[in-house]
């Protein structure tokens, strides 16, 4: 199997883990998409204007957490009227899952950290990446993991 066809792989299951999940997207700091997939919604969704939206997004709340002397931000959420964006940086890269939390709220932070961690492996073999261990791979599928949990608190 091929970087990029394992990269849909899990891609496909961050999308299929919720029903509210309608576009999962990869791509580049700068929004150039990689990889994407989707479902059919009644929510009109412009995968281009969503990769540029969460690039600004991202690159705006950065810039925040560094003015907090806070390092290593790993994920944004971005709420709109119908959906959420959430957007991991994995590496060099963002990815964007357009979530309709009216539909299912919060996701399941467990598997989406289980996939984080095989993206991140997968992204860093794709792209010649630095050399990171099981326990860098671990250590960032857990802050994913948290700020889900985090930020699903009272939502039940």
């Amino acid at each position: 199997m091929s970087v990029r066809d394992s990269l849909i792989k899990y891609l496909t299951s961050i999308l299929r883990a919720s029903q509210g999940t309608i576009l999962v997207i990869l791509c580049d700091l700068n929004g150039l998409s990689i990889a994407k997939i989707g479902r059919k919604s009644e929510i009109d969704v412009n995968p281009n204007q969503i990769t540029s939206l969460a690039s600004a997004a991202f690159s705006a709340s950065e810039e925040s957490w560094e003015d907090l002397n806070i390092k290593d931000q790993v994920i944004s959420f971005t709420f709109f009227d119908k959906v959420c964006l959430i957007t991991i940086r994995i590496n060099e890269t963002l990815l964007t899952i357009v979530h309709d939390y009216r539909k299912e709220w919060p996701l399941d932070a467990d598997n989406l950290a289980s996939s984080m961690y095989y993206i991140k492996q997968k992204l860093g073999e794709f792209f010649g990446t630095r050399n990171e261990t099981d326990k860098d791979f671990e250590d960032f599928s857990n802050k994913v993991r948290s700020a889900v949990y985090l930020f699903g608190m009272g939502s039940e």
